[in-house]
């Protein structure tokens, strides 16, 4: 019997896609909805924010995406720069529970072929500029992942890097499952890359998702 890990401890808060499976009807390829992952999990409401774009960025990365040995064309493929407010003490707290949710906001980068088989796009870790948003002082935004997500026609992947990784400007490899490109999983609504390969030995063959980030000189 194949063995899949399940994570859910490390699955990062940046998906904001906005519809959900139903799992007692089955999708088809024209029907297929994009999943949300954390529908199930209660969490207070973030209050609604619109950061300040920075018009000169000066820390701007090209994100490269390549498809290593995935057993079909990829569809639907998007990206975006995920951002998070650093001090939550700029944020009014809820009430009555006394609680700062951190607000994030999500920028799309735009996706160019490059190379043969390969993707590309900028993102700048500087995107927003520092804003006293609530009257509390000012919040400050850093990037926090850059986000892939794309489909086959029975599911739907993701891939992220983490800004840290990004600035190291070194590949990050997510393996995935061949057999989950060519049919869902019954226990997920959508299949997370994972950094290392942690798959069973009979679970069949793997494909890659490589993402890299590489200054942009200004």
């Amino acid at each position: 019997m194949t063995l899949r890990p399940v994570r859910f401890a490390t699955l990062p808060i940046f998906f904001t896609v906005t519809a959900c499976m139903n799992a007692s009807q089955p999708s088809t390829p024209e029907t297929l909805a994009p999943p949300d992952p954390m529908s199930a999990i209660a969490v207070e409401k973030q209050p609604a924010i619109e950061p300040t774009r920075n018009p000169d960025p000066e820390r701007q990365y090209v994100l490269t995406v390549a498809f290593d040995e995935i057993p079909g064309a990829p569809q639907d493929v998007t990206a975006v720069a995920d951002y998070a407010i650093d001090d939550v003490s700029c944020v009014p707290p809820l009430e009555p529970s006394g609680a700062r949710p951190r607000p994030e906001h999500s920028v799309p980068i735009a996706l160019h072929a490059a190379g043969s088989t390969g993707l590309s796009g900028v993102l700048a870790a500087d995107a927003f500029l520092p804003a006293d948003h609530f009257g509390l002082g000012q919040c400050t935004w850093s990037l926090q992942w850059a986000t892939l997500r794309f489909r086959s026609p029975s599911t739907h992947f993701v891939a992220a890097i983490s800004a840290e990784q990004i600035a190291a400007q070194r590949p990050v490899t997510l393996h995935f499952l061949a057999a989950d490109f060519r049919s869902k999983p019954e226990a997920l609504h959508v299949v997370i890359g994972e950094p290392v390969d942690i798959f069973s030995a009979d679970a069949g063959p793997r494909f890659r998702v490589v993402l890299t980030g590489k200054a942009v000189s200004r």
